[in-house]
């Protein structure tokens, strides 16, 4: 074997030991299958009642979910996350860019942030106990609630009962005392968006504490349109 052929060879062998050994960028759970994702994913897909984790280390650009697949994100990071048929999604912590919630599915939010949109369609149902959420849509017969005190609507949104009605911005405290503030783009007639006083507020705030807490809330508010400018 001359020179020449001697290195094709090695050659070959190289790359189909790297191929053998390259880690997948995408992947697809079925059955009771259960994956820790711990490193980045171009792509993953949940079929059947299939669990996934997202961890600190973890990261997914397109994330999808069908039938009962469940994902929790305990950390990392999350492009695009569509769920529908009777999937769920918790969001514990971490961000999200866009989630998208069709069918029946469940989505609950008690930290991490979502950056850019969270959409809830169909009859999805979104549960909002903490977290940070840019936007909102509440399309069709989608039924979203946020757990907190403190609320207040401004920009054409208003508070009805314990019902938000229109669009605009909505604000308010978080369970522990976290302020937050959301942009409401879409509010189909047919959805709703109730307000649930959180049973952990055990004490009744004072006057000056709800000052406080409103300021906190407009702060928040202003900063958040002076960024969209």
């Amino acid at each position: 074997m001359n020179i020449r052929s001697l290195i094709t060879a090695v050659t070959i062998v190289a790359l189909v030991q790297a191929t053998a050994c390259a880690v997948p960028t995408t992947f697809t759970l079925t059955g009771t299958d259960s994956l820790d994702v711990t490193s980045y994913y171009t792509k993953g897909e949940l079929y059947d009642n299939s669990t996934a984790d997202i961890q600190p280390a973890g990261s997914v650009d397109q994330l999808s979910l069908y039938d009962n697949g469940y994902v929790l994100i305990s950390g990392g990071s999350v492009g695009d996350v569509y769920a529908i048929d009777t999937s769920d999604v918790d969001l514990a912590s971490g961000s999200v860019t866009s989630l998208y919630a069709g069918g029946s599915s469940t989505v609950n939010i008690a930290g991490g942030a979502v950056t850019d949109y969270l959409g809830g369609w169909d009859t999805s149902e979104l549960e909002l106990t903490g977290g940070d959420i840019d936007y909102l849509d509440a399309g069709h017969y989608s039924q979203t609630t946020f757990y907190g005190y403190g609320w207040s609507a401004t920009d054409g949104l208003s508070i009805v009962g314990d019902q938000v009605v229109g669009t605009g911005w909505l604000a308010g405290l978080w369970a522990d005392g976290t302020a937050w503030s959301t942009q409401i783009g879409y509010n189909d007639l047919r959805a709703t968006i109730t307000l649930v006083q959180s049973p952990e507020i055990l004490i009744v705030p004072t006057p000056s504490a709800m000052l406080l807490a409103a300021m906190g809330v407009s702060l928040v508010h202003f900063l958040k349109r002076r960024r969209a400018l």
